[in-house]
């Protein structure tokens, strides 16, 4: 499980790194930071609310607001996964020129 938490991390962290460098396309990054962000925060809030609402107990209180919150929670995660779709449709940034003419060159180790 800390896996998924620290992919969501790792994602968020160097999508907004590239934001901030100014890497094009700035929509891609900006979608694909905000999909990562909500993504990480659905996964974390369900991953305490899961430890707190199993030791308080149950009582109708509770359990309408474990109910709210699984379904704001459900909400994020569903928003995070389109956008990611969204982001990936409007396509991923093209590789600069330099780096396709290393990447083609004979003495390359990319070759």
């Amino acid at each position: 499980m800390p896996v998924i938490a620290l992919s969501y991390a790792a994602l968020a962290w160097s999508s907004l790194s590239a934001l901030r460098a100014g890497e094009a396309p700035k929509r891609f990054w900006l979608a694909i930071t905000a999909a990562s962000t909500l993504l990480l925060a659905a996964y974390a809030y369900q991953t305490v609310a899961g430890y707190v609402f199993s030791t308080v107990g149950f009582s109708t209180v509770m359990a309408n607001l474990m109910t709210t919150l699984s379904d704001i929670s459900l909400c994020a995660f569903v928003a995070g996964i389109v956008l990611l779709l969204l982001a990936f449709a409007m396509g991923l940034p093209d590789v600069p020129a330099e780096s396709a003419e290393v990447a083609a060159s004979p003495e390359s180790p990319l070759a």
